[in-house]
C-alpha cells in the first residue's frame, strides 16, 4: 500500500513539475530585482527560501529563477527575446522585513504579488505595475503610505 501511495505521489509531483517552466531564463533586469527583492526584505531570514538561497550556492544560476521559492514565470517565451518573465510573487506570512526596494518596477510582467501577512514597512511603491497586474495583496504589514511613482514611471 506504502509503495502505491508512493508511485502515486511521485507521479503527480512529476506532472506538477513538467507544467512549470524550469531552466527558463528571465531577462537580467527582472533577476535583479527579484535579487533586490531578496537583499532588501532580510531574505536570509525567510521562513521559505529555496532556491534563492541555499546552505551551498548563493542564489542559484541564471535561468533558474523561475524554480525559486513563490516566483512565477510565463509559461512561454516571449517570440521577440525568447526569455521567459516573472509573472507572479507569491510570499505571503514568509517573514519578509523590511522596505520595498525600487527594483520591482522591473518585474513590468506581474499579473499576481502577494506580499501580505509579512513584516513590511516604509511605503507601498506607487511604481507597482497596473496592468497586467490583477491581484494585489500586501495587507497586513506595516505600511506607512503610499509612495510616489519615480519620475519617468507613469
Amino acid at each position: 500500500m506504502q509503495r502505491l501511495f508512493t508511485s502515486i505521489l511521485i507521479a503527480l509531483l512529476a506532472s506538477l513539475f513538467a507544467s512549470c517552466p524550469s531552466q527558463a531564463q528571465i531577462p537580467p533586469v527582472e533577476r535583479q530585482a527579484l535579487i533586490d527583492l531578496y537583499e532588501a526584505t532580510d531574505g536570509d531570514n525567510w521562513h521559505y527560501r529555496q532556491k534563492f538561497r541555499s546552505n551551498i550556492i548563493w542564489l542559484d544560476a541564471p535561468g533558474t529563477e523561475c524554480e525559486w521559492w513563490g516566483v512565477r514565470c510565463s509559461d512561454e517565451p516571449d517570440p521577440d527575446s525568447g526569455l521567459h518573465v516573472v509573472t507572479g510573487l507569491f510570499l505571503p506570512g514568509n517573514r519578509l522585513s523590511g522596505e520595498l526596494p525600487p527594483g520591482l518596477q522591473h518585474l513590468t510582467s506581474l499579473e499576481e504579488l502577494n506580499l501580505g501577512r509579512n513584516q513590511l514597512t516604509g511605503e507601498i511603491p506607487g511604481f507597482l505595475p497596473s496592468p497586467p497586474l490583477r491581484t494585489l495583496d500586501l495587507a497586513f504589514n506595516q505600511f506607512t503610505s503610499f509612495g510616489q511613482a519615480p519620475p519617468g514611471m507613469p
